[in-house]
């Protein structure tokens, strides 16, 4: 569940966009390792690849700047896959 210390960056009328956390490992475990939510990747990924893409897309927001986001329908508390 995210934490809701973390103030969205861009919402509209029905989702709240949001930087990644390790606080989101759980659920991106879940989407990241399903290989139908994964297809484009062509397979889902173990424990230790999605904790590697998490660390990734948090380092790439402090070098680039940006990298994917966390989406979540507003008032829900778990990420869309």
């Amino acid at each position: 569940m995210r934490d809701k210390c973390i103030l969205p960056f861009l919402i509209t009328e029905r989702l709240e966009f949001f930087q990644l956390t390790q606080a989101d490992l759980p659920e991106l475990e879940i989407l990241l390792g399903d290989p139908e939510i994964m297809y484009a990747w062509e397979h889902g990924f173990t424990k230790i690849e999605s904790q590697a893409w998490l660390n990734e897309n948090l380092r790439r927001y402090s070098s680039d700047g940006y990298s994917y986001w966390a989406v979540r329908k507003k008032m829900m508390a778990v990420l869309l896959g």
